[in-house]
């Protein structure tokens, strides 16, 4: 014997973020005409199934309408709701799925009587699936009750935070804003921040301010009520100043001993190592230029084999004339430093 049903699924599940309760009752129609007498081949179950809402909201299953009005509140498919499945199983017969139209929310089932498990599956666009299952028996002529618990929620999504400015200093206060939104009409979303040191506060926007040097992360937190929720995260650095290089020494050798000259001065057929030692207190990777007063030497800590100019000479020139050679060093943000290195040069003797 088959025990036909109909779930008016409009009726059974699809309230966003709410539990649903079914409360089915057969009653057994044979072709006496008498209700609580299975005759025949078949008998046919009727079910009639109302929804538990929160205090204050009421529901009439013989209308469908739903008091006080309230678009959070409704009877139909939230949009990212994809498919709706009934599944009834039991040890003695094969287990039946029956897809759910989603424009009518309805399905009409045929089972045995015997010990059987009712699940329902929805399936959804946004990678999230509900389901909820309740096994009784089913008998001829008794009644059939039933209650699904499902809280078909989308969580809030494209949750994005923002600080304003993003670089500061000890001192600034900053302003945070997020953002978010739910595919769930009416749902209401509520922000809460968590920061450095156990910081916290409420709210879409909200400001800090910044205590001492270092990087801060802010995390904003979206619930929806029905326990769902997102979060993102947003970066503050407020850099220590920076510190400008310091250039410690210019040497000029002569090249072929790569010691200074002994006697104390170059000539103009000689060649010459020049060489440059810089620091950052930062440490910042530096960029060194050499030169002298004819043009740039090298592009680097050191220049080597370098020709020495003609400089100095014979009465009245004086014979000794300084080589002047500059190195300048830069940090890449802002900081520069120069210091130079001499060596007399002559050639009348």
């Amino acid at each position: 014997m088959d025990v036909r049903g109909s779930f008016d699924t409009n009726r059974i599940l699809l309230i966003p973020a709410l539990a649903v309760f079914i409360a089915a009752s057969a009653a057994f129609i044979g072709c006496s005409g008498e209700a609580g007498q299975p005759v025949g081949p078949e008998a046919q179950a009727q079910a009639d199934i109302a929804l538990q809402f929160p205090e204050g909201y009421t529901y009439d299953p013989g209308t469908g309408a739903i008091y006080p009005p309230s678009g959070q509140y409704n009877a139909s498919a939230p949009s990212y709701v994809t498919s709706m499945t009934l599944v009834i199983s039991g040890d003695d017969m094969e287990t039946l799925s029956f897809p759910v139209d989603l424009n009518t929310l309805a399905v009409t089932f045929s089972i045995t009587p015997g010990i059987r498990t009712f699940t329902i599956i929805v399936t959804t666009s946004i990678g999230l699936t509900f389901t909820d299952s309740v096994t009784l028996e089913v008998v001829s002529g008794g009644p059939i009750y039933l209650e699904f618990n499902l809280n078909i929620n989308a969580p809030p999504s494209g949750v994005s935070a923002s600080a304003t400015p993003d670089l500061a200093k000890p001192g600034d206060v900053i302003s945070l804003s997020c953002q978010a939104s739910d595919l769930d009409p009416g749902d209401v979303l509520t922000y809460t921040w968590s920061g450095p040191n156990g910081w916290t506060a409420t709210g879409q926007n909200a400001t800090y301010e910044i205590p001492n040097y270092g990087t801060f992360t802010f995390t904003c937190t979206v619930s929806d009520g029905w326990g769902g929720h997102g979060s993102a995260s947003v970066t503050v650095r407020a850099p220590m100043p920076n510190m400008a290089p310091v250039v410690k020494s210019v040497s000029i050798v002569e090249a072929l001993s790569n010691l200074p000259p002994s006697w104390g001065y170059l000539t103009p057929w000689d060649t010459a190592n020049i060489y440059c030692s810089a620091q950052d207190p930062d440490g910042d990777p530096l960029t060194y230029t050499l030169s002298d007063q004819f043009g740039v030497l090298a592009n680097g800590p050191k220049a080597l084999n370098v020709a020495v100019p003609n400089l100095g000479g014979c009465p009245p020139k004086p014979m000794f004339e300084d080589w002047v050679v500059t190195c300048t060093v830069n940090d890449g943000k802002g900081g520069t430093a120069s210091g130079v290195g001499k060596m007399p040069v002559g050639w009348c003797f």
